[in-house]
């Protein structure tokens, strides 16, 4: 994640934030993807509402909206390892094979 120093988060403006009093910067994908990871442990402390954390993975999601492959274009092999479909094939055998080579 991106270095947020003290200087720049205070001249981030009060929409970059999910909560009110600069709480969960969302200014950027890597903060957004951290206010996701971090909200939970913050209502489990009793730190923020259970509204506020909606709120917080609401303002996140907003963020990284169009910045991430949707649900629906992700899928498992047959070992259970997830790939994006949007990507391009990545093929080992680099050579093709015909009836002559064997």
């Amino acid at each position: 994640m991106a270095k947020l120093s003290t200087a720049a988060r205070k001249k981030l403006p009060a929409k970059s934030f999910a909560l009110p009093g600069r709480r969960f910067p969302v200014n950027d994908a890597a903060h957004a993807v951290a206010a996701e990871r971090l909200v939970g442990r913050a209502e489990k402390a009793g730190s923020i509402s259970p509204e506020q954390a909606e709120t917080v993975k609401h303002k996140a999601a907003a963020k990284l909206a169009g910045q991430r492959p949707s649900p629906a274009s992700r899928t498992h092999d047959q070992g259970g390892m997830e790939h994006d479909r949007s990507m391009k094939p990545f093929h080992h055998n680099v050579m093709q094979h015909t009836s002559k080579d064997r």
